[in-house]
């Protein structure tokens, strides 16, 4: 099995279910505005590879906390399923960790199983996607680099939950002796990651040829009068403070370019706006009448809806069910 074959199960097994592993499966709705929920869903259920979902994305919407997360998301996915696939026997040249057998043996304990091979997925994901992007660093450097930083946050989102599974051996499971693996973590809990990382993002600039969070600049005493950022005219002082401010790690996503609203239609940003979007006015989630419909009015219709209630088993062998209607409120944002 080459390559291509590889890529494609990975893509339809877990790339392409990325809205159910990805974004569905931490429950995004919960977690994004719900405005941008638009925008992601229009990137991701078109179930596209990630070269031409990237595409799909308006030029507006790169560089944005959005982007970030599926950027992140996407990594991630790629990494976790060729690293299955690797596991599962799909493609001849990668297989189980082996690696890892190298490691000291510990007492009552031993390595054996099939270990899931997460660094041949990341190698995977990270040639794939950050081809791209590396040819954007010549043009956008800031973009480029922000791009490269987020596939990376993704890929190891997967690496550093990857666990360690173990299983007893001995009379009667006395545990005299285990045999352990390392597994691939649950979708789920890197979902759930990343939406943390999404939640508290870092506003970044590129200043110097290099990355540097925009609070930090702030901080700079030797700023020029007025606060402007420091530039490759600036004295040497300027320079030094830049350099010695903190990159951004691993363990956070960042973004360089600030979100719109996502409240109004706007087809720069590829955003549907909220108008008609239907609302609660009694949730205490985002999508909440006052949040979802952003501060406009939104409409109210009432109608009584047939459905089944009561319903019994009689012998033999029959269900039966009374007609209730039930009042149904529908809000819709203005």
């Amino acid at each position: 099995m080459n390559f291509q074959t590889l890529f494609g199960l990975a893509i339809v097994s877990q790339v392409s279910a990325v809205p159910v592993g990805g974004v569905q499966l931490v429950h995004h709705q919960q977690f994004l505005k719900q405005g941008a929920f638009s925008v992601l869903q229009n990137v991701f259920l078109r179930r596209l590879p990630p070269r031409l979902m990237y595409n799909s994305c308006p030029s507006q919407f790169l560089g944005t906390r959005e982007s970030a997360f599926v950027l992140a998301v996407t990594s991630a996915g790629i990494s976790h399923a060729v690293t299955k696939a690797c596991s599962s026997g799909m493609h001849d040249s990668c297989g189980c960790d082996r690696t890892i057998y190298d490691h000291e043996r510990q007492p009552n304990f031993e390595w054996s199983g099939c270990s899931d091979n997460i660094h041949f997925g990341a190698a995977f994901s990270r040639k794939f996607l950050d081809a791209r992007e590396k040819g954007r660093v010549r043009r956008n450097p800031k973009l480029g680099l922000t791009n490269l930083h987020n596939n990376h946050v993704g890929r190891q989102a997967v690496v550093n939950r990857m666990d360690i599974k173990c299983k007893c051996h001995g009379v009667s499971g006395s545990c005299e002796m285990r045999t352990c693996w390392r597994a691939l973590p649950d979708f789920r809990s890197v979902g759930t990651q990343l939406r943390e990382l999404f939640q508290g993002a870092t506003f970044v600039d590129y200043i110097n040829n290099r990355l540097v969070p925009k609070s930090a600049l702030y901080r700079i005493s030797t700023l020029p009068i007025g606060g402007a950022y420091p530039r490759a005219h600036a004295d040497s002082g300027s320079m030094s403070a830049v350099n010695s401010l903190p990159m951004p790690t691993e363990n956070e996503l960042i973004y360089s370019t600030r979100s719109p609203s996502y409240c109004d239609n706007d087809p720069r940003y590829g955003s549907i706006g909220t108008s008609g979007r239907r609302c609660s006015e009694d949730s205490k989630g985002p999508d909440n009448c006052a949040s979802l419909c952003c501060g406009r009015q939104f409409r109210r219709e009432v109608y009584l809806r047939e459905e089944k209630c009561h319903c019994k088993f009689h012998w033999c062998c029959e269900v039966r069910c009374q007609i209730c209607r039930k009042t149904v409120v529908i809000a819709t944002c203005n």
